[in-house]
């Protein structure tokens, strides 16, 4: 089974432009972004599958991180892959929740995806049934877009076994309920540089510091008192408290528990990193269903973050939790 694995089906959603290749539009402004942006899903929502091509460059590459499988390439093999999704799922839609532009072609966003399974859905392990089962949740994706306003790379992070527990519930996994609405309307961000972008953009290299110190107090410095902290690979989401208790679970299941970020974007009141975390899982996480494997082990993640007064008042992080119980070589994989 190739690009039609249901694992490598997300990362063909977005990163879009709706002009075809003589009708390519200068990326003058964030608002021009946002527009190509939303437009795109629109043609993945419809199914519009030639005007989702002309979306992407022709050497555009699509990935979906952590899942270990191979990257999507070019017009053809990204769409290809997106329309085996809609074959499982036909009404499944896009709603961007929030989307951040900053000052690089870059957009950074958070979309919800939610439909019912009423066709065949092909898997790694063999093809699902329609199960008639709704399924919904979040997913984060980075796209770089080209002069042309065509999408050169896009990155996606999810947790495919929220999607797979939704489907198939068992008592043996706690997953997150199907998400069929948007908490409050999308939000968008441009970046412009001012004093609030560059304060919030100081406070999140210092989280991942006081992350890596295993800093408790230190971390309540950054991180407001009415926190609201979401993780896609946990069935629920986290107060200040609750993140404590996860924080603490996870640094002594991975004592060399280590965060490094490779891009940082801001916009706006948001700040969005992207990078891996890594370390050897020597005992259980309850709080992420993950068990003792005894490897070391490295995750892709993404992370956006909104910030109020120089402190996180909202987090959303995504990585693929099943990751942590995978052998090195495929939870490394880009």
């Amino acid at each position: 089974m190739n690009r039609t694995l249901i694992a490598c089906t997300f990362v063909a959603f977005v990163g879009c432009n709706p002009y075809a290749p003589e009708q390519t539009l200068a990326l003058s402004t964030g608002k021009a972004m946002v527009q190509q942006f939303e437009t795109c899903w629109g043609f993945w929502n419809d199914a519009k599958w030639d005007q989702l091509a002309t979306c992407y460059a022709p050497d555009a590459v699509s990935e979906e991180f952590g899942t270990g499988h191979p990257p999507a390439s070019g017009p053809d093999g990204i769409v290809a892959s997106a329309k085996v999704l809609k074959t499982a799922f036909p009404d499944m839609t896009g709603e961007p929740l929030v989307e951040l532009v900053d000052e690089n072609h870059v957009v950074v966003s958070i979309v919800l995806v939610h439909g019912t399974q009423t066709g065949p859905l092909e898997t790694p392990t063999g093809v699902i049934a329609p199960t008639n089962r709704k399924a919904g949740m979040f997913v984060s994706q980075v796209i770089e877009f080209g002069n042309d306003g065509r999408a050169q790379r896009v990155a996606m992070y999810d947790d495919m076994a929220t999607l797979m527990s939704q489907l198939a519930p068992s008592k043996d996994r706690e997953a997150r309920a199907p998400v069929e609405a948007l908490p409050h309307s999308k939000r968008v961000a441009i970046a412009t540089d001012d004093e609030r972008e560059r304060v919030n953009s100081s406070v999140v290299p210092q989280l991942i510091y006081l992350l890596n110190r295993h800093d408790l107090a230190g971390l309540d410095t950054v991180i407001a008192e009415d926190v609201v902290w979401s993780e896609a690979a946990a069935p629920m989401d986290h107060d200040r408290a609750g993140l404590h208790t996860t924080l603490a679970q996870l640094w002594k299941a991975i004592p060399d528990l280590t965060f490094r970020a490779t891009s940082m974007y801001r916009a706006g009141g948001y700040v969005a990193v992207a990078g891996t975390f890594e370390g050897t899982l020597q005992g259980d996480v309850p709080s992420l269903q993950i068990h003792k494997t005894g490897t070391h082990v490295v995750v892709p993640y993404d992370a956006i973050q909104q910030l109020e007064g120089g402190k996180i008042t909202k987090s959303w992080m995504f990585f693929q939790g099943t990751a942590l119980g995978m052998q090195p070589a495929a939870a490394a994989r880009r």
